[in-house]
């Protein structure tokens, strides 16, 4: 049988035994084959686009993804179908065989919503005896491994809660894991925003506390906290001192109102399960690199002293070094991604199509997505910048005047213009004119609405005009006028936003099919620019089916000011809030169902700083607490910038080759999450 009548036959019909089937609108939608669920993957068009297998509670990859147009099914760069598909089976299992499908055994890489074989859940501090507070229990239990007893919040109150009795439990704890439901929302919406807390009494007048997001998917997932750098307190309670009793699971309005999240309807629910401290498993880490910029193939920065690792690879000072010569070094596979407006401008200082092939196709890279038109801004809305927050960026009235002869216009609170230029640079900030009564200009064409200027930074408060890209970020050729206009009566959009999320939509949309044109293997993962993300990106991302959000984080690692976000125990499914105070919908929001996460991230690129001693405990701290172990880099724009991305490379190498830990690239990573149930 041919490859496109197997495929024709499997997707349509019904193979030989295969048995369960179900179907909607006349395609195959789920069935049972030689002991495995499986079920396909379609969009909206009923076109399939993966599928997916699990027996015994693991889960095996059968494709990564695919297409099918004409009875043929065709897989995407990187896929091998031999027969019908060609099922990888994740997390060590024995090879499917029988009725035509062929499967290859992978090593085992666990995460852990897995019931069948974590490492550990922690201690158990308790299991909610305050009751099941929801009626009848009607709930299956199953995949919950310890405790017995269940908790629900299901009211519409300002404050929904369920607490329970801990005994005395120190503070001193690095994370708690947790297992939690909550229904498909009435909303819509993909998470549910909570704050757990630990209390020094039963009034929980004095906590601890942190925010978490669980899927709202009818499904039981085990959670956990962020590290406790990221805790908040009140009261009197300080971490690592006041012993806790009590904890309680709470949502409440305000929290909902910071996240953008619904509270608990009428017909939802929150059911929570056993608590533990101390949740431990396997560490996972990557190698990030950000922007596609030329120096991560071309080798550009050379390294003050020869490196002598701690894992056994030397690299020579005075030779010339790239992210793809350093990873070789090592033997190690990078993630890039990529801003795809940017690809071939080798003026600018990024890599080819060609290039970034070769990374992929010869030396097994995963190249991802960044952005298209790359926005940007001082306080990092990035993205978002082409929904309303962008749409509404200076409204009418908003300017305070213009100068004249120097082209300074001033804004009546900060603008946070930002421009970039030099390796890898020329990303200017354009916006769109709106309003009337515009400045006239001293030369060239008079200004109108809708026109694209190009704005430039010069102070908090204050910018110039250009024409063009490359004079607003070189500061050349700024605008002057003639007559200031009225200044009270125009204002400015970021040039292609819209007041809805339809602009984010394009977005995407646009540098996901490019990167497919291109036969890039990872533009379903995607790493924001900036780290800004909220709902309206959240929303995007599910509707295009994305893999994985990674962003960047708050907070600091040791006392050296390394940007890291407040990792968790791989043990989890990797779903965290952020810390006190920040908002869950701005630049380290939450992310939703479905979607792998990876909570640390730790900026190797740092060019002017010596970071060995703090990159070497980070990298120990994940493999102690079973993190999930990310950095992120950009140009090698110093020799201290090199070193640190070997010294990362090298404790990785270190803590792999000794066991303690798996590496790998984003991919990889999705997949393992993937095998576990928890992406």
């Amino acid at each position: 049988m041919s490859l496109s009548q197997a495929a024709t036959e499997f997707l349509t019909g019904r193979p030989a035994g295969v048995s369960a089937v179900s179907r909607s609108a006349g395609l195959l939608t789920s069935w049972v084959e030689n002991g495995f669920n499986c079920s396909v993957q379609r969009d909206p068009a009923g076109l399939p686009y993966m599928l997916v297998a699990e027996r015994a509670g693991r889960g095996i990859r059968l494709t990564q993804s695919f297409t099918y147009s004409g009875g043929v099914l065709v897989g995407m760069t990187g896929d091998t179908i031999p027969t019908v598909f060609r099922a990888e089976v994740m997390g060590g299992q024995a090879p499917v065989s029988g009725d035509g499908v062929i499967g290859v055994a992978s090593r085992a890489v666990r995460l852990h919503d897995n019931p069948a074989a974590p490492q550990s859940r922690g201690t158990l501090i308790t299991d909610w005896s305050s009751g099941y507070s929801g009626g009848t229990n009607t709930l299956d239990t199953s995949p919950i491994v310890g405790g017995t007893t269940l908790a629900q919040i299901n009211s519409g109150a300002t404050t929904a809660s369920a607490a329970a009795n801990a005994g005395s439990q120190s503070s001193t704890m690095k994370a708690c894991g947790f297992w939690a439901l909550s229904s498909v929302r009435a909303s819509g919406q993909a998470a549910a925003a909570v704050y757990m807390e630990f209390g020094s009494d039963g009034t929980f007048a004095n906590n601890a506390f942190f925010a978490v997001s669980i899927p709202c998917d009818g499904r039981w997932h085990f959670l956990t906290s962020p590290a406790q750098v990221a805790w908040g307190t009140n009261g009197t309670f300080t971490i690592g001192t006041t012993p806790f009793t009590h904890v309680r699971m709470r949502e409440s309005a305000s929290l909902s109102t910071n996240t953008g999240r619904a509270v608990v309807g009428a017909t939802d629910r929150i059911v929570l399960g056993p608590v533990y401290r101390e949740p431990t498993a396997r560490a996972f880490g990557y190698v990030r690199l950000d922007d596609g910029v030329a120096d991560q193939y071309t080798p550009r920065q050379t390294l003050a002293a020869d490196f002598i690792g701690k894992s056994g690879v030397t690299l020579a000072a005075g030779v010339a070094h790239s992210a793809l010569s350093v990873l070789q070094a090592f033997g190690l596979k990078g993630t890039a991604y990529v801003l795809t407006r940017h690809v071939g401008d080798t003026a600018s200082g990024f890599m080819t199509v060609a290039q970034l092939r070769e990374l992929q196709d010869t030396y097994g890279w995963t190249i991802g997505f960044q952005s298209n038109a790359n926005p940007l801004s001082a306080n990092n809305l990035g993205l978002r910048l082409l929904g309303n927050i962008g749409y509404t960026l200076m409204v009418v009235g908003g300017i305070s005047s213009v100068n004249t002869g120097t082209g300074v216009i001033t804004a009546g609170a900060a603008h946070n213009i930002t421009t970039t230029s030099g390796v890898a640079g020329n990303q200017g900030f354009p916006v769109t004119l709106i309003g009337s009564d515009f400045p006239v200009p001293t030369t060239g064409a008079a200004l109108a609405v809708g026109d694209t200027l190009w704005l430039r930074n010069v102070t908090t408060t204050t910018f110039t005009a250009h024409r063009t890209e490359a004079d607003s970020c070189n500061n050349t050729n700024v605008i002057t006028y003639s007559s200031a206009g009225t200044a009270a009566n125009w204002g400015y959009r970021f040039r292609g936003s819209a007041s809805d999320s339809s602009a984010i939509t394009s977005e995407f949309s646009t540098g996901q099919a490019l990167m497919q044109g291109w036969g890039f293997n990872g533009w379903r993962h995607y790493a924001p620019n900036q780290g800004a993300f909220g709902l309206e990106t959240e929303s995007v991302l599910l509707a295009l089916r994305a893999a994985g959000n990674l962003r960047t984080g708050s907070g600091t690692y040791g006392s050296t000011g390394i940007t890291k976000a407040d990792y968790t125990p791989r043990v989890a499914h990797g779903w965290i809030g952020c810390g006190p105070g920040v908002s869950l919908t701005g630049q380290f929001g939450t992310t939703p169902t479905g979607w792998m996460t990876v909570p640390s991230n730790i900026d190797t690129h740092n060019g002017g700083t010596d970071l060995e001693a703090t990159i070497r405990t980070y990298v120990d701290d994940c493999v102690t607490r079973g993190a999930i172990c990310g950095n992120y880099h950009h140009h090698f724009s110093t020799q201290a910038s090199l070193k640190n991305f070997c010294v990362y490379c090298d404790q990785l190498k270190l803590r792999a080759d000794q066991g303690l830990m798996e590496v790998g690239t984003m991919e990889d990573l999705y997949w393992a999450l993937v095998a576990a149930r928890v992406a």
